[in-house]
């Protein structure tokens, strides 16, 4: 641990007050699906809850930047080292000595460490869920699930997770409860950016599709440059954005490969999309696993119409051909078939 990021002091407790830490991985930026929907938690915990925030692993971004509540970066490294043991004792000794009520896991290795600090301090353990385990291996899935015997219960963002959650963690159904994802409807208050085209080099006439995730293979990006491609012989106005912040380089060479690099625009959105989300004729979502989708939620905020894969929680959101187009994951044909059915019928599109 390093002592100079972890010191800290509890101050006594208020008449009434109630204690949750939140233990979390690693707080990357406030940009990511998790991070954000953590930070503006926290933001509005209602009293008499007040909340810490504890990090296993080195933050930067938290280090360097302000958040809601207090801090700390524990920096217990991995999982699987030695000494292991030795941490959740010391740390269950900090977390009694802190008064928590509760103790409230984000992501994989916390959610394996907190159980059992929790239970060694005598404190109820609450784990969240908020994807379809594409990080679990064999080994993490046997921590989870005997660790997760010990925790109170389980908090899922969707139906899909709940699922997930029940048939391959073996949590008992109804220690897991089901709250969705929300949005500050104020975000999408903003109205277009008259400048955003050109600063982006995107033509004002173009008929713009996009996808806002940041830029990882799980997220499937190439598949709509690809589709874009398919569409371009009869659609010579249509050009894609990609909302998010990663390696562009594949997603540029695919553009390349497939001569259309002159379509393909990368923005790296760190935060407030809205502007340019409202740019987009429709919003794209590719992703080959999804929990509750954030970028849909805020397609949707916007009044866009949604094409996304039919996989984990996006069938909760968008239901195919009323409130949007579902499509197989990975089948670039079926992806460009429903960005034509909405770019040909524009009122269509929009009671989507």
């Amino acid at each position: 641990m390093n002592r100079a990021t972890a010191a800290a002091v509890t101050p006594p407790r208020a008449p009434g007050e109630r204690r949750v830490l939140v233990l979390c991985d690693a707080y990357w930026s406030p940009n990511g699906g998790t991070e954000g929907q953590l930070r503006h938690l926290l933001a509005r915990l209602p009293a008499p809850w007040r909340a810490e925030l504890w990090i296993l692993h080195e933050s930067r971004w938290l280090a360097e930047n302000p958040f809601p509540c207090p801090s700390r970066s524990l920096e217990v490294g991995p999982l699987a080292r030695l000494g292991r043991w030795f941490d959740v004792r010391r740390l269950a000794k900090e977390v009694r000595a802190g008064g928590f009520d509760l103790i409230h896991t984000y992501m994989g290795d916390s959610s394996v460490l907190g159980p059992l600090v929790g239970a060694r301090a005598g404190v109820p353990v609450l784990v969240s869920r908020r994807d379809l385990g594409f990080w679990h291996t064999p080994r993490v899935l046997q921590a989870l699930r005997r660790t997760g015997r010990l925790a109170a219960g389980y908090l899922s963002n969707g139906d899909a997770v709940k699922r997930h959650v029940v048939d391959v963690e073996h949590a008992p159904p109804d220690d897991v409860a089901v709250v969705r994802n929300g949005q500050d409807l104020a975000a999408f208050d903003p109205p277009r950016d008259p400048t955003a085209r050109a600063r982006l080099g995107i033509p004002a006439t173009a008929r713009l599709v996009g996808l806002l995730a940041n830029l990882k293979p799980l997220k499937r990006q190439p598949d709509l440059v690809a589709a874009v491609a398919l569409l371009a012989p009869k659609h010579p106005d249509l050009h894609v954005l990609f909302l998010g912040e990663g390696d562009t380089a594949p997603l540029l060479d695919r553009a390349r490969a497939l001569g259309i690099a002159d379509r393909v625009h990368v923005h790296h959105a760190t935060g407030g999309s809205a502007a340019l989300v409202k740019e987009l004729e429709i919003g794209v979502l590719c992703s080959e696993t999804e929990g509750l989708s954030n970028a849909i939620l805020e397609y949707m905020g916007c009044s866009r119409p949604v094409v996304a894969t039919d996989v984990g929680g996006n069938p909760e959101l968008v239901v195919d051909g009323e409130t949007g187009r579902l499509y197989p994951v990975g089948d670039v044909d079926a992806l460009a078939r429903a960005l034509s059915t909405c770019l040909a019928d524009p009122v269509a599109a929009a009671r989507l």
